[in-house]
C-alpha cells in the first residue's frame, strides 16, 4: 500500500477533543472520509514536529503534470473531472471547511480511474458566512475582490477559483497571470487550440464574473447543462445566439504558480496557524497498520470583524 507522508513544523496548535493539534490536521479530520478528499490514515506528535500520513493513489499524478503533458483535455474528459471537484468542494463546505487553494496543483490524478483527490489544506480555515481578510493560496486563482480589497467571501472565491481551474483544463493553460488580468475578469477563449462550446465557455464565463454577489453558485454549477448531457441541447441554441467573440488579454505562460503569502492588518487564529508551520513531505511505498480512527471534532469560533467597506456592492 503507498501513502505519503507530511511534516508539519508548528508553533501553533488548537485542542481538538483535549488533544492539540494544527489547524491544517483539525480541517483533515472534518473532511478526510469525504471521496473526493486526500485520506489522513494517522498522525503523530514528535514534539515540535507532526506527521501526517496520508493516502496515495498507486499510479498517480497532480493535475497540473497531467495537463503539461497531454495538452488541454478533451470536453468529456473536463467534464467528469470538474464534476468531481465541484461535489467534493460542496462537501468540503457541507462539513464547514473552505479550502482556499483550489488549484491543478491540489488535485491529484489516479491514473488508473482518472478520479482525483484534493490535497493540500494548509491554506484552509473553518468555513464562515462572514468575511475573510487572510489568504495564503495561490495568487492567480485568487479573485477580484481580494485583490482590490483584501477580502472576500469564501463561497464566491472558491467558485472563482474552480472557473480558473476549469479554464485550465479545456485551455491548457491558466487564463490570468497579473492583478490586471484578474481585474479585467475576462477569460480568453482565442487561446484554445480545438474549438469550445458554447456550453463550457459559458460556465467559465460565470464562475469568473467580476462580482462575486454576480458569480453562479457552487449549487448551480452542479446543475449547468454542461455538467448535465441530458439538458445540455435545450441551451445550445439560445447560446449560440448570444455568444460574441471575446476580446484578446495579454498571453501567460504556463509555469508553476507560487503561493503569495499576503500580510492582512486583521490577523485570525487561522493566519497564525498558516504561518507557523513549515511544510515538506516526501512518499514512500509500505504496509501500514489500520489507520486510527477518528469521530467528532469540535468546532472552532472564528470571528473576523472587517473594516467598513468602501465598496460593498463589489463583494
Amino acid at each position: 500500500m503507498k501513502f505519503s507522508v507530511l511534516l508539519l513544523y508548528c508553533f501553533f496548535l488548537l485542542k481538538v477533543n483535549g488533544v492539540q493539534v494544527p489547524l491544517e490536521v483539525a480541517l483533515m479530520l472534518r473532511v478526510s472520509h469525504i471521496p473526493g478528499c486526500i485520506g489522513l490514515l494517522d498522525y503523530f506528535d514528535l514534539g515540535n514536529t507532526i506527521v501526517l500520513i496520508l493516502e496515495r493513489p498507486e499510479t498517480s499524478q497532480d493535475l497540473f503534470d497531467f495537463i503539461s503533458e497531454k495538452g488541454a483535455l478533451p470536453e468529456s474528459m473536463a467534464a467528469k473531472m470538474f464534476r468531481e471537484v465541484c461535489e467534493t468542494i460542496h462537501a468540503v463546505h457541507k462539513n464547514g471547511v473552505t479550502h482556499r487553494d483550489i488549484k491543478d496543483e491540489n488535485l491529484v490524478v489516479d491514473l488508473r480511474t482518472l478520479q482525483l483527490k484534493l490535497i493540500d489544506f494548509g491554506s484552509g480555515d473553518f468555513l464562515r458566512d462572514s468575511l475573510y481578510t487572510e489568504f495564503d493560496g495561490t495568487r492567480v486563482y485568487s479573485p477580484p475582490e481580494w485583490v482590490r480589497l483584501r477580502r472576500y467571501h469564501a463561497k464566491p472565491a472558491a467558485v472563482w477559483s474552480l472557473g480558473v481551474l476549469l479554464y485550465d483544463m479545456v485551455v491548457g493553460d491558466i487564463p490570468f497571470e497579473s492583478d490586471y488580468q484578474i481585474m479585467s475578469a475576462t477569460p480568453d477563449f482565442t487561446r484554445a487550440k480545438r474549438k469550445l462550446s458554447n456550453e463550457v465557455k459559458d460556465l467559465i464565463t460565470r464562475c469568473l464574473e467580476y462580482k462575486a454577489s454576480d458569480r453562479i453558485t457552487l449549487e448551480e454549477a452542479l446543475s449547468h447543462p454542461w455538467l448535465n448531457p441530458v439538458v445540455k441541447d435545450s441551451l445550445a441554441c439560445a447560446l449560440a445566439a448570444t455568444s460574441t467573440a471575446t476580446p484578446t488579454i495579454p498571453v501567460p505562460t504556463r509555469r508553476c504558480c507560487d503561493s503569495v503569502h499576503d500580510a492582512s492588518a486583521s490577523s485570525s487564529e487561522a493566519s497564525s496557524a498558516a504561518s507557523s508551520c513549515s511544510r515538506d513531505s516526501y512518499a514512500t511505498s509500505m504496509n501500514l497498520l489500520s489507520p486510527a480512527v477518528y469521530t467528532h471534532m469540535c468546532s472552532r469560533p472564528s470571528v473576523v470583524t472587517a473594516n467598513s467597506l468602501e465598496d460593498k456592492e463589489f463583494i
